[in-house]
């Protein structure tokens, strides 16, 4: 919105000399409004993209690390499954063998007590063949023995295997635990980045248009004080700002715009009928004007044409500005002394009864009324 004033402003103010052109130095106080809310706004987010721009780079570190945790994470859940899977080999490979040895310690145990010491199938043996036969069956305890004890010590081998395998497939659903954890961290810390930066990217943005904005109210406010300084030394009106012809009339001794004549005539009659004794000063012409911002403000022309009103003492509008040089506005008096105090009776009476007549009050002089407050 400000830019749309900005250019229109801009318009007027690039019109011919002698066309009919608004009012530069009122212009000019919009313009430097607009240039300080749109400061205000540049200051607010020069601050958030800071601001923005170090979350960021937080987030940025913070993924970075959480990618490096993650990795670790997912490194030690492939080196606990391929510990698991080695586990479980060992596993079968042991079981497997402890079967097998027990199954035949069993067959043996199991022959050896059906047939004895002897072959049953040669019922005819000599000496010689009865010593073997004891000898044969010797070996063959014997071997049941070693062979119970050998399946006792896998037993004892497999128990440690399964043990060993269990506490492996432990760590690989810790590490995978560990793995998933890390991943949700990091998805975290990676959709939080992705909204930061998008922020910035925003903030970056209505930055620069505002930064644009700015600049180009710059340029409007060069272009009026060259229109200022070129009413100021008498290239148009004289070396004035007039503000047309205003036919005024007489109300109860105070000279005002024809238009308010007779609410300000009825006003001062309604006073007088209160008790109260009002008088005062309306209408006066830019010369008038001219006159009041060298006495008010300083005689050279940044003084009288340009020099903000509040910047003078007392305060006294820019020639063109003032509602004075229209008609519409009064510097009332009270018993023939200027009202300056808001306790005045005279000011209290006119913040019940003014508004009746159209009158308003600047709330920074208790004299000044005007039809819209300025």
């Amino acid at each position: 919105m400000a830019a749309a004033v900005a250019a229109a402003t801009l318009a007027s103010t690039a019109a011919p000399a002698n066309a009919v052109s608004s009012d530069p130095y009122k212009e000019q106080q919009n313009v430097r409004e607009q240039q300080k809310v749109i400061n205000n706004e540049i200051s607010t987010l020069k601050k958030s993209d800071a601001q923005l721009a170090k979350q960021v780079a937080d987030l940025e570190a913070s993924v970075k690390t959480s990618k490096s945790g993650y990795d670790k994470a997912a490194a030690n859940a492939a080196n606990a499954a391929r510990a698991s899977i080695l586990a479980r080999g060992d596993e079968e490979k042991t079981t497997a063998n402890y079967l097998r040895l027990q199954k035949s310690t069993k067959s043996l145990a199991v022959q050896l007590y059906v047939h004895g010491f002897a072959d049953t199938q040669t019922p005819k043996l000599t000496a010689t063949q009865l010593a073997q036969a004891a000898t044969h069956g010797y070996m063959g305890v014997l071997a049941v023995a070693r062979g119970q004890d050998v399946t006792e010590k896998l037993a004892a081998l497999r128990a440690q295997v399964i043990k060993a395998r269990q506490e492996a497939e432990a760590i690989e659903a810790k590490a995978a635990t560990d793995r998933a954890k890390q991943k949700v961290a990091l998805g975290t810390l990676q959709t939080n980045k992705t909204k930061q930066e998008r922020a910035a990217g925003e903030v970056e943005r209505r930055l620069e248009a505002a930064l644009a904005e700015s600049a180009a109210l710059s340029v409007i406010d060069k272009a009026l004080s060259k229109e200022i300084a070129r009413r100021s030394k008498g290239s148009s009106a004289g070396g004035r700002i007039a503000v047309g012809n205003v036919n005024t009339v007489n109300a109860r001794g105070i000279t005002v715009a024809s238009s308010i004549g007779d609410k300000v005539s009825a006003l001062m009659d309604k006073s007088k009928e209160d008790g109260i004794a009002l008088g005062g000063y309306g209408y006066r012409n830019s010369s008038q004007q001219v006159a009041l911002r060298k006495a008010h403000c300083g005689s050279s022309n940044y003084d009288i044409y340009e020099k903000p009103s509040n910047q003078c003492h007392p305060p006294t509008a820019r020639p063109g500005a003032s509602m004075h040089e229209r008609g519409l506005a009064i510097d009332f008096t009270y018993q023939g002394s200027i009202i300056t105090s808001q306790s005045n009776p005279a000011f209290k009476w006119l913040s019940a009864n003014a508004k009746t007549y159209g009158l308003y009050n600047l709330p920074s002089e208790p004299w000044h009324w005007s039809t819209n407050g300025n």
